[in-house]
């Protein structure tokens, strides 16, 4: 009997949230969106426009689909969609419509609000299927100040509908003491309008949002939100933003890059007639939840937003009237010279998309931009950065468009679960290996898997031309599943590497050694039987 061994190489633990295919539904300005089913499937470069989406609203929506690229809700930080609340409706809806219409809890608003920034973002509880954290935060001139909270869903009851679980709707965060106080707590009135998420080392999230003196890290798990904030000190000291601020002072975004390594910041400290932008980076640690390394720079521009390239290298800065790039590192040395201006009209806005191409759009515009080779700006002539898409949301009429928000997902990274396979084998013997990991976001995560046998053999899976089609664009099961026969004995070593449009993704590889041999088959003949045939 031959025996057949099964090692498993677990490389991270952490559950990717917005996978891939989790972020396949878009909605976002007045009842716009985007439809990446066809992006996804192979058969398109950009995605298709969306001209009846639930939301209605300006600035802060946050969207999830599940590992399949079905949509499961959309939300503004008030009201919540999903695909059982809103049978029957054709947006956008009659003006004479009530706010909340169609939403699975019009009589029970969430505490975030659509005038922020980042008005919320979710993610899966861990270890569950149906039930998903939603995070608020309410914009800087709410009076009075609801802060950071959250909330949980339950996506399976109400027949499907979903509704919100009693006695976990709209529970506040635990804020830590202020700069050397040992007695005096940030209250929701020092917050401002910016929050992300990213996964932790150990399977769960860091929730994280810079306000005050410090950057603020809470640690998420199936139980619950941590009591207490792992604090971090910023650069630059933010002041308070409550209801007597000036319009735009605390607005702005923060993100993580989707290795959960790196933070940059876009922060409005301006008063309504002088733009006061400040720009940040900083090193994110997801196993403790420390930030280090804060840098800032300034400049009088309107500042709104910042996005990742996938390669991490570069920033772009979408502001209140220009959208432009700069260099991380040179971002990180506190200097803002390098920065260049791509495109000087309109307020935008950038998140990154599917296949590496980043979506930007213009408040008030039909016209769609991408980024389709956001890893390499072009320096000498930045207006060739970007590509723009006339008409793109041509939705017949003057009331449906983008303004200043696109969804705020948390970006995941390349994931190794395991690798499987016979560990001996005979030569000329079949076996079959097994990879299972998660693509991560798109853009930042793999896109292809290429398989060296150990005997000068390779094998692709996932978007490549020479995968098995079965494999394309990745497998919906993420099991990268590739069978091969030995000719020649030997240890042989498998080894598997992640690609993106970056090329090799580093320090990925995952390896599996398998002894082979030659194997003799021995027929035993009975002596009788043998004396039989002799006669």
């Amino acid at each position: 009997m031959k025996k057949y061994f099964i090692i498993c190489i677990f490389l991270l633990s952490a559950m990717s949230a917005n996978a891939q295919r989790e972020g396949t539904w878009w909605h976002f300005g007045y009842n716009v969106g985007f439809d990446f089913t066809e992006v996804f499937n192979g058969n398109a470069t950009y995605p298709k426009a969306i001209c009846n989406a639930p939301l209605r609203q300006n600035e802060g929506v946050f969207s999830i689909s599940d590992k399949n690229g079905n949509w499961l809700m959309s939300s503004d930080g008030k009201y919540i969609y999903t695909p059982g609340s809103i049978k029957g409706a054709t947006f956008p809806l009659p003006t004479n419509s009530a706010d909340g219409d169609f939403s699975i809890n019009k009589n029970n608003i969430l505490f975030g609000n659509s005038s922020a920034t980042q008005s919320g973002i979710m993610c899966p509880v861990p270890g569950e299927t149906s039930l998903y954290y939603i995070f608020t935060i309410d914009d800087k001139q709410s009076n009075p100040r609801k802060g950071i909270n959250y909330s949980i869903i339950d996506l399976a009851a109400n027949n499907g509908i979903g509704e919100l679980v009693t006695g976990k709707i709209n529970k506040s965060v635990t804020y830590g003491y202020q700069k050397n106080s040992l007695t005096e707590r940030y209250t929701a009135a020092n917050v401002m309008e910016n929050i992300t998420l990213t996964p932790s080392s150990d399977g769960n999230y860091w929730l994280v949002s810079i306000f005050g003196s410090h950057f603020h890290a809470w640690k998420v798990t199936k139980d619950g939100v941590s009591d207490t904030p792992v604090l971090s000190l910023s650069s630059y000291e933010f002041a308070s933003t409550t209801s007597s601020n000036s319009y735009r002072g605390g607005l702005g975004h923060i993100r993580i890059s989707a290795d959960g390594t790196r933070i940059a910041y876009a922060i409005d400290q301006a008063s309504n007639t002088t733009p006061v932008g400040i720009f940040g980076t900083a090193f994110f640690n997801n196993s403790t939840g420390e930030v280090t390394s804060s840098k800032h720079a300034t400049k009088n521009i309107a500042a709104y937003g910042v996005e990742f390239s996938p390669s991490n290298e570069w920033l772009y800065l979408t502001n209140m009237g220009s959208a432009g790039f700069i260099k991380f590192s040179d971002l990180a040395n506190g200097s803002m010279n390098n920065y260049r201006n791509m495109i000087t009209t309109g307020e935008f806005n950038a998140v990154m998309g599917p296949k590496g191409i980043m979506y930007m759009i213009v408040r008030g515009s039909s016209t769609l931009y991408t980024i389709d080779d956001p890893n390499n700006p072009d320096t000498a002539v930045p207006a060739n950065t970007y590509k723009a898409h006339p008409n793109f949301f041509a939705c017949g009429g003057a009331s449906v468009y983008p303004f200043n928000g696109l969804p705020n997902f948390m970006p995941s990274f390349f994931l190794v679960k395991a690798l499987t396979g016979p560990t001996e084998l005979c030569t000329g013997a079949e076996g079959e290996f097994i990879l299972e990991a998660e693509q991560g976001t798109s853009g930042y995560g793999a896109e292809y898997i290429e398989w060296d046998m150990g005997d000068n053999t390779k094998y692709y899976t996932g978007d490549h031309p020479l995968a098995d089609p079965s494999t394309k664009p990745w497998p919906t099961d993420n099991l990268h599943k590739i069978k091969h026969t030995y000719t020649s004995s030997g240890i042989k070593t498998i080894r598997t590497n992640p690609y993106n449009s970056n090329g090799l993704m580093p320090d990925k590889e995952v390896t599996l050694n398998i002894t082979v041999k030659d194997c003799v088959t021995y027929i035993y003949i009975n002596p009788h039987l043998r004396a039989k045939i002799i006669q």
